[in-house]
This record gives structure tokens, C-alpha cells and sequence, in this order.
């Protein structure tokens, strides 16, 4: 949250981070995108990891990587949501990523996850999954292999 790459910010506050200078604390109003992203190459791995807290029971996006131009049927997403305290990743409508962990995750304390993708068009079921540094148990839903392209929108929170 210090210098913006083509970040649209609204209804953001900044607060001091865990690490790192800066954290962004997010409520139901706050909106937040980056429309220009690179370097991607199309079918490229792709990981990424935050840090959140939340004592919110509906589900929520985290973070959202997705196809611009509505071609969400052809190319995968990668959508990680917050559902009651329990972790769901989206790589389409119906392919599914649940993390299972023995607590919920909704109890206004921060919770590092990190999602890898360990090799080109890995399968959904494939993914890594750490949680406060722990891998994670998964269950999959609608297994498919995953291809992301070189042009999207990162998006971070929202309902």
C-alpha cells in the first residue's frame, strides 16, 4: 500500500502492517482493483500469498485474479474467498478448492495463507495450500487442469 501500480482505491484505510510498512484494512465499502498486470505469460504458474483478518460469517473475496472481456468459460480464475471462517478457492464456477482446517478462520485475528501452483496446467487438486505456515488438508470439487492468460484484473476483498 505505498507507491500505486495502477491501482483504483476506494474507502481504504492504511494501517501499520504486520509486515511490511503498510495494510490496508477493508470494510463493505471499500473497493480495490490493478488493472495493468504483468509479466504473465499465457499458462503461466502462478502463487501468491496475504495476510487477513475478518470476524465476517459471509463469504467474502480475498483476492480475485480473473480474464477481463467476460471469457470467465474459456480461462480459469483464481478467486479466493472466505466463507464462515473456511478458505474456498474458485478456479471457475463450478471447480471448487475447500481448505480444511481445524478452526475457523473468521475470529478477528490475522491468518497468513499462501496458495502455490507447483508446475504448468497443474490440476486444481495440485495446489499447495499453507495456512500460518501449515499445509492444509483440500477437497475438490469438479477437478480440471488450470491455464491462466497473460491479461486480467486483480481485485482485493469485496462481497
Amino acid at each position: 500500500f505505498g507507491v500505486l501500480y495502477d491501482a483504483q482505491i476506494a474507502y481504504l484505510e492504511t494501517r501499520p502492517g504486520v509486515y511490511g510498512n503498510m495494510s490496508g484494512r477493508f470494510d463493505s465499502s471499500t473497493q480495490m482493483a490493478i488493472t495493468a498486470m504483468g509479466p504473465l505469460c499465457a499458462g503461466s504458474v502462478m502463487s501468491y500469498s496475504l495476510w487477513f483478518s475478518t470476524d465476517q460469517p459471509d463469504e467474502m473475496i480475498l483476492v480475485h485474479f480473473g480474464p477481463s472481456w467476460g471469457n470467465g468459460d474459456k480461462f480459469n480464475m483464481m478467486t479466493l474467498t472466505i466463507d464462515n471462517g473456511t478458505l474456498k478457492l474458485y478456479a471457475n464456477k463450478s471447480s471448487i478448492l475447500e481448505v480444511q482446517t481445524s478452526s475457523k478462520l473468521n475470529d478477528a485475528t490475522f491468518h497468513h495463507v499462501a496458495i502455490s501452483m507447483p508446475h504448468q496446467s497443474s490440476l486444481l487438486s495440485e495446489l499447495r495450500v499453507f495456512v500460518d505456515g501449515l499445509a492444509a488438508q483440500i477437497l475438490v470439487e469438479y477437478d480440471i487442469p488450470l491455464f491462466f492468460v497473460p491479461f486480467g484484473k486483480l481485485s482485493l476483498g469485496g462481497l
